[in-house]
């Protein structure tokens, strides 16, 4: 249990390490724990790659928040004052959102924190979003495996039950960029009406 809470650490905190399998090894680890005897009591084993999940955002928070002024302090910097700006917007606009949403995203798991944290949203918001979207994220995933771990049909098609865990992760993330485009084009369709 130990090495699942290193790797979700690790992938959730630091983007090279955003390539290792969160969403599918939550699910195994579910169905692991459901079905093979082990030294970890299932509350103790959802506790602790929680608690990995949640150190690791904050990880990544932490270096977003302290890279940020440094980056923008470069007299040639790519990074423009109003990238920075949109950016920064866009967090106060979706910050809670995006920080729970990504958590179910491969790679923007560990972004979403970054950008947080670089565009100094407030630690405590923050803090609480975080152990939300952790909470979620490892409720439905290892959850998910704990409870169909039972069930004689998953076990016996358990490579096809991780694609489709694979798939349902992703689907947040693209729904929520199509919302936002649909209401920016609304918006728009508005404003050009008057």
């Amino acid at each position: 249990m130990l090495v699942v809470a290193v790797i979700v650490y690790l992938e959730t905190a630091f983007l090279p390490a955003s390539f290792l399998p969160g969403d599918s090894l939550l699910f195994i680890t579910g169905l692991t724990v459901a079905t093979v005897a082990t030294p970890v009591p299932p509350p103790a084993a959802f506790a602790l790659v929680a608690l990995a999940a949640v150190l690791g955002a904050q990880t990544s928070y932490e270096i977003g928040r302290a890279a940020g002024p440094a980056i923008l302090r470069r007299p040639r910097r790519r990074l423009t004052d109003e990238v920075y700006a949109r950016t920064r917007a866009l967090f106060e606009r979706l910050g809670v959102r995006a920080v729970i949403v990504g958590r179910f995203v491969p790679i923007v798991r560990a972004l979403v924190p970054l950008m947080a944290g670089f565009t100094a949203m407030p630690r405590r918001r923050f803090v609480v979003v975080n152990i939300v979207g952790a909470i979620v994220w490892i409720a439905l995933f290892m959850g998910a495996g704990y409870f169909l771990g039972g069930v004689p049909l998953v076990e016996q098609n358990l490579e096809l039950a991780i694609i489709i865990a694979i798939v349902v992760s992703s689907l947040p993330f693209p729904i929520e960029l199509g919302r936002e485009w649909w209401m920016r084009r609304r918006d728009r369709r508005r404003a050009a009406a008057h």
